[in-house]
């Protein structure tokens, strides 16, 4: 997609800017940073907005309506799951008008999540519970609960989820939880596995397989669920590589 004139300025406002005095430290949304300066630092620019439903500012207003009233937004960039967060994971959804800006919004590709993208299993993307959901038909809502709730998460607890005849957990994660959160994914898979007795990667399509080892990093998972591993071997074999990308990151990290 072109435009004339100045280059396209993209900015992403879902996340958050980090404000502190001396004693105290608050966290401000970037939307409401740029409210209070009037949209000083994007006056006089083409702009082109990365979000979803989940950008708003701290009163609920949508960042997109905000950005249209007050500054030159002249596209919008959704991620996979589109404006509403309502499209299906890996689709193709064409660029259309939004109608609360009259603007078109073109689609970025950006996969997310882990188990879900076997498409199997649910993690109640598109719901009222986004991620807060990991289910699946034929599976045991107390049973998979008890098991996930016996590995200690720390952070993390788990209570049954059942939905006709998809059962599962409802994910509870405290602010400061302490959990691996991947490693839920493989402790998840393994248990369903165990319950369902398949083997959800194998039984999957060639391209639900490719996104799952994408969004996973390697195709190692296939081999050591084949061979028997269990979830905690797994996860422990990621432990030097996690130290010494943590080690790499460290230099990035701006708070």
């Amino acid at each position: 997609m072109r435009f004339a004139g100045n280059k396209i300025f993209l900015a992403l406002f879902i996340g958050s800017i980090l404000t502190a005095t001396q004693t105290v430290a608050a966290i401000q949304l970037g939307i409401d940073v740029l409210e209070s300066t009037g949209y000083a630092l994007l006056k006089g620019k083409r702009v082109g907005l990365v979000t979803n439903q989940t950008g708003i500012d701290s009163s609920g207003v949508r960042t997109r309506v905000l950005l249209k009233k007050n500054v030159n937004l002249v596209a919008l960039y959704t991620p996979e799951h589109g404006l509403d967060g309502t499209e299906k994971a890996c689709r193709y959804v064409s660029s259309r008008r939004d109608p609360l800006t009259g603007l078109i919004a073109p689609l970025y590709y950006a996969a997310t999540g882990l188990i879900g993208e076997l498409h199997g299993p649910e993690t109640g993307v598109g719901g009222a519970r986004p991620f807060e959901i990991i289910a699946a038909r034929g599976v045991r809502a107390s049973t998979f609960t008890n098991y996930m709730n016996s590995q200690r998460l720390s952070g993390v607890t788990f209570s049954p989820y059942r939905g006709g005849s998809v059962g599962g957990s409802y994910l509870h994660i405290e602010p400061n939880a302490a959990a691996n959160f991947t490693a839920i994914n493989i402790y998840a898979l393994a248990e369903m596995n165990r319950e369902l007795r398949t083997n959800l990667i194998a039984r999957s399509s060639r391209r639900k397989r490719d996104m799952f080892f994408k969004c996973y990093g390697s195709t190692s998972i296939q081999s050591e669920l084949a061979r028997g591993d269990g979830p905690t071997a797994i996860v422990t074999g990621w432990a030097d590589d996690a130290v010494l990308f943590k080690g790499e990151r460290s230099r990035y990290l701006l708070y």
